[in-house]
């Protein structure tokens, strides 16, 4: 059986509940939840009714295809964790968090934020990555030239990463022209997420001379953001997509989302949970 959540609240719970069913395959009641935690020495009761509601606000926010169903209180899943191993991954890192940053996870999980968002928004996207031995200058020029849009009077620090972007993503015309639709993301696989900085548009508009105005941040994580949280979040991150969101995007785009990521992603699943 998978190991429980190093931290124990609500959310965290749920997604293990998730993870459970998708990799046991194996249905689990409400009972059963609370028997487990209980035998494992972690006290439950007071949060099984509120962790049975989260789990049924997701159903919704996964639509009509949600990986898991609710028959009563018994809890079961509708696919097989291999059927979505990008799923799989945002669940493993909602539930314990990133607890090793050299196993290749979360850049896995900036090249599906890349990915996802080509196959949904169809536009032209630049991963930026790090770690990675380009400096962020050479990126900055390289998209500044594939976008057409003029590079801006700031050059980064040599020692500078990405600046707080992972992901850069434009709708072009294809008219050889600036003045379009820029979205600027950063990938946050781990729990901390929320506190990352959000992304600086001003300093962006530096480095490259886009229009301000039509410079859209975002924030892609592994994490679904709790009902009460996400108007906070969003005015401080922008555009979130969160697991229920790529969820959505890999049932609409599978056909688009390329084979050998898929096969990454699975292996790195299977090495978790055997």
């Amino acid at each position: 059986m998978i190991s429980f959540p190093n931290k124990i609240n609500t959310n965290r719970i749920a997604d293990w509940v998730e993870l459970f069913v998708i990799s046991e395959n194996k249905k689990i009641s409400k009972m059963k939840i609370q028997t487990l935690f209980e035998e494992g020495g972690i006290e439950v009761d007071s949060k099984i009714d509120d962790v049975m509601n989260e789990l049924s606000r997701r159903t919704q926010l996964y639509g009509v295809d949600s990986p898991i169903r609710i028959d009563g209180l018994t809890i079961e899943a509708t696919i097989n964790w291999t059927d979505n191993p990008f799923y799989t991954l945002c669940l493993i890192y909602s539930t314990y968090g990133v607890e090793n940053t050299t196993d290749g996870g979360t850049v896995l999980f900036e090249k599906i934020g890349n990915t996802f968002l080509k196959a949904f928004l169809k536009p032209e996207t630049f991963h930026l990555g790090f770690p990675t031995s380009k400096k962020l200058i050479g990126q900055v020029n390289k998209v500044a030239k594939l976008a057409y849009e003029p590079r801006g009077i700031l050059t980064p620090n040599p020692r500078e990463k990405d600046s707080g972007v992972d992901v850069i993503s434009w709708l072009p015309f294809n008219d050889l022209r600036s003045g379009q639709i820029i979205l600027l993301a950063q990938c946050g696989a781990g729990d901390d997420w929320n506190k990352k900085s959000s992304i600086s548009l001003s300093t962006w508009n530096h480095y490259i001379n886009w229009n301000y105005e039509t410079t859209v941040p975002s924030m892609i994580i592994t994490q679904i953001v709790q009902a009460d949280k996400w108007q906070k979040y969003t005015g401080k991150y922008g555009v979130l997509i969160d697991r229920a969101r790529l969820y959505r995007i890999y049932v609409i785009c599978q056909a688009n989302i390329p084979k050998p990521l898929s096969r990454k992603v699975k292996n790195w699943c299977k090495s978790k949970l055997n």
